[in-house]
């Protein structure tokens, strides 16, 4: 196998990413800069997907509130549809619960809901 000319690149990583890449090196019996590479090369050749799923994360249910409407509105398949108070079955929206986020004053760990 032909070796390949590499330039040396520093790259300021976040210490939690930092430390899913080491993991993931040792895992996998694999150089660190190999992953990056390869996880590189994907986002190059994949960019207009890889941005399409971070704009759409985190906006399954966002409210939008409307001075001159009588209700909120949410995005519902590429167009603005009213929030109704009650449970429409096509497009229900889950209580907080059934999305497995509980909120407990006092407590504020990663990935629960904290209530104002």
């Amino acid at each position: 196998m032909e070796e390949q000319k590499a330039t040396k690149v520093t790259l300021y990583l976040p210490p939690d990413l930092h430390r899913q890449l080491k993991i993931r090196s040792a895992v996998e019996g694999e150089a660190m800069s190999a992953i990056a590479k390869r996880a590189i090369d994907f986002y190059l050749a994949n960019s207009d997907v890889v941005d399409g799923l971070e704009a759409a994360f985190g906006h399954t249910y966002e409210v939008h509130s409307c001075p001159s409407c009588s209700t909120s509105l949410v995005m519902r398949d590429g167009e603005l549809a009213e929030v109704s108070t009650s449970s429409n079955p096509d497009h229900p929206l889950p209580p907080v619960e059934s999305a497995g986020v509980i909120a407990q004053p006092g407590q504020l760990d990663e990935g629960e809901l904290v209530v104002c």
